[in-house]
């Protein structure tokens, strides 16, 4: 039996009920499979995968990542439908071989 579950779209929470019990029945009704927490590779994902999308990485000086993150997140805002970002996060930098990466969506 299939139940739908409704999201809060202010709070980005299960509607009465609370993110534990909706884990648990998601899990419960998906008894027979178990494949709602079963694990997958990214060898699975692209083994199944319809279309395959490569993207080149925004850089930008970390002074102003903040401003090209809003801009970009606007952007996916308008272009999103029904399917928008809800946050996103600066995360100190991480420098490796140099080079440095500190944002995401």
């Amino acid at each position: 039996m299939t139940k739908a579950i409704t999201w809060n779209a202010t709070t980005h929470t299960p509607v009465g009920m609370t993110i534990a019990q909706c884990l648990y029945k998601i899990q419960h009704a998906d008894a027979a499979d178990r494949l709602v927490l079963d694990s997958v590779t990214m060898a699975d994902i692209l083994a199944e995968a319809d279309e395959i999308m490569l993207t080149d990485a925004l850089v930008s000086t970390y002074a102003k990542l903040q401003r090209k993150m809003d801009m970009l997140q606007a952007v996916m805002n308008r272009a999103g439908g029904e399917v928008k970002p809800i946050a996103m996060q600066l995360r100190p930098l991480q420098k490796k071989r140099r080079g440095a990466s500190g944002g995401g969506f």
